[in-house]
């Protein structure tokens, strides 16, 4: 029993030797690793900038339906637009309508727009488009 107990004793000293020193060998490979390739992440894609640019578009282009002000229509539409990496919107698609004509003027607004953005490849924003009419 003595001897299994040393056995055992001697194992995990040695295991825990390798392992300590294959982490020192690893921390300093990837220290040189760290000293000599540099790598430059891109920019992570700024979907807030271009939601606010979008938002500023519809808010100073859109013109509520005047069927649906006649009735009294309000509501909101959910909408999912494609921007390619040059900033044009390229896809516009209604992904919860208010209403065809709605429907109609938020992808008048957005067709061919173009908005400022560091996007590396394109990129999918999905947003809330309100209509209300005022007391």
């Amino acid at each position: 029993m003595k001897y299994l107990a040393s056995l055992t004793f001697l194992v995990l000293f040695f295991a825990n030797q390798a392992s300590s020193q294959d982490a020192i060998a690893y921390n300093n490979t990837f220290d040189n690793f760290k000293l000599t390739n540099k790598v430059e992440t891109p920019a992570a894609p700024d979907f807030q900038h271009a939601y606010d640019q979008i938002s500023k578009l519809l808010v100073a282009n859109i013109n509520y339906p005047i069927d649906m002000m006649t009735y009294g229509i309000e509501g909101r539409s959910i909408v999912s637009a494609s921007i390619d990496k040059k900033g044009l919107i390229t896809e516009v698609v209604i992904i919860e309508s208010l209403g065809f004509a709605f429907d109609r003027e938020i992808k008048e607004v957005l067709r061919n727009a173009k908005v400022k953005t560091n996007f590396s490849k394109e990129e999918t924003i999905v947003f809330p488009v309100l209509f209300s009419l005022s007391r």
